[in-house]
């Protein structure tokens, strides 16, 4: 037990060093002449060659194991897919790649089990990453570090479109006159976003705060404000607000009606064009909705990311719409019941689960108005939190 308790910490320590690193050490391969789409996916696959050599601690009885065998079924079903419904399109590792690696690294993580000096630990390096995150964040933000360093090579590998500072338009903020946003070391304010959001909405329900997590917590809301991501907003405020059943029905109505007023007296002074992208990215499913989808690289931004063949369909900035129209209601069904046998399986108390639960249905329910926010790079952390959750005792948690 020792042992295995030894392998999870650091596994969980190199996680999230990698989760740290990894954006920008891909950036400097690619610096240095890189020129394979191949590169980004080191992402997750390092990840997936760590755990293998230490799979003892994350399938360790039957039902783990049969849950694994569901993964391997649902992954032999988004090939048959392909090969039925669209096998002329070039790029189908990277499409399946995109919908099987939230439910494997969720699966990795949440069944990992942690003592409490382990999870404290964990919690440690954790805190630490947030601080050097966030104030490498205020530093390349001020400096305009991306800047001068030009990512366009960056972007173009991706088939991202980038202004005269190689930058990506995800850089800047349309809706308040295209500020410049928070993105740190990982080139993404949508990433950056989920992860404060994810850890903030952690902290909120612990018991019994000390002073760091205090801190911590703040650094999560201002880091928000700052990388001005609005799904990670919203994801954070569905989390701590609409889960938490302090607040009254009533008064979440209020709120409810209160935001939309607001917004329907500003709309006029803002740009929406961000807004209205997400909701007609998830809008356009009803056009092509059906039971098995339409074929894997027929919908979504990664399909035209990795290819430059046309979409059939014009479903984009939504991630859930984006598995609709590949897989169709048959595959997403599958995805969203494999994620909650993922968790009701986890080594957990039931208590612990419900906040669990709060955290990812907080970000599930953005992914339906956002494409980035299940990627490896704005899921990654997310998944060790929710599991950092799952291991909290449930005296240490506010229900």
């Amino acid at each position: 037990m020792i042992h295995n308790q030894e392998k999870s910490e650091n596994f969980y320590v190199f996680s999230i060093l990698w989760g740290t690193i990894s954006s920008c050490l891909i950036l400097i391969f690619i610096k240095l002449g890189v020129s394979s789409q191949f590169i980004f996916s080191i992402k997750d696959i390092i990840i997936y060659f760590y755990a293998f050599f230490i799979y003892e601690i994350w399938i360790y009885n039957k039902k783990r194991l049969y849950i694994a065998v569901i993964i391997i079924f649902f992954l032999i079903t988004l090939i048959i897919n392909y090969l039925l419904l669209n096998i002329e399109y070039i790029a189908p590792v990277n499409n399946i790649r995109q919908i099987i690696a939230p439910i494997i690294m969720f699966y990795i993580y949440t069944g990992i089990q942690l003592s409490e000096e382990s999870l404290k630990k964990i919690n440690k390096y954790l805190y630490f990453s947030i601080v050097f995150i966030f104030v490498f964040g205020v530093f390349e933000q001020t400096y305009q570090l991306w800047e001068k360093i030009n990512l366009s090579d960056f972007f173009y590998l991706k088939n991202i479109l980038v202004n005269e500072n190689g930058l990506s338009y995800m850089f800047y903020e349309p809706m308040f006159e295209n500020r410049r946003r928070m993105v740190s070391v990982f080139l993404d304010p949508i990433s950056l976003g989920h992860f404060y959001a994810t850890l903030g909405s952690y902290i909120f329900y612990l018991k019994n705060k000390n002073k760091i997590q205090k801190r911590i917590f703040y650094i999560c809301v201002f880091g928000l404000c700052l990388c001005l991501s609005k799904g990670a907003i919203l994801q954070f405020i569905i989390c701590i607000f609409f889960f938490n059943k302090k607040f009254s029905s009533l008064l979440k109505l209020f709120i409810i009606v209160l935001f939309f007023f607001i917004l329907e007296k500003t709309l006029v002074n803002i740009n929406v064009s961000g807004i209205i992208i997400h909701i007609n990215g998830f809008i356009s499913i009803t056009d092509s909705l059906t039971f098995f989808g339409n074929g894997i690289g027929t919908a979504g931004n990664y399909s035209s990311m990795f290819s430059n063949q046309s979409l059939k369909l014009d479903i984009g900035d939504s991630y859930i719409g984006s598995l609709i129209g590949q897989i169709g209601i048959f595959g997403v069904s599958i995805w969203i019941i494999l994620m909650c046998i993922i968790i009701h399986f986890s080594i957990s108390d039931r208590e612990s689960k419900k906040v669990a639960l709060k955290l990812f249905f907080s970000i599930f329910l953005i992914s339906i108005l956002s494409e980035n926010t299940m990627n490896v790079t704005s899921f990654l952390f997310p998944c060790i939190i929710i599991s950092l959750c799952i291991n909290t005792n449930k005296n240490s948690l506010r229900l």
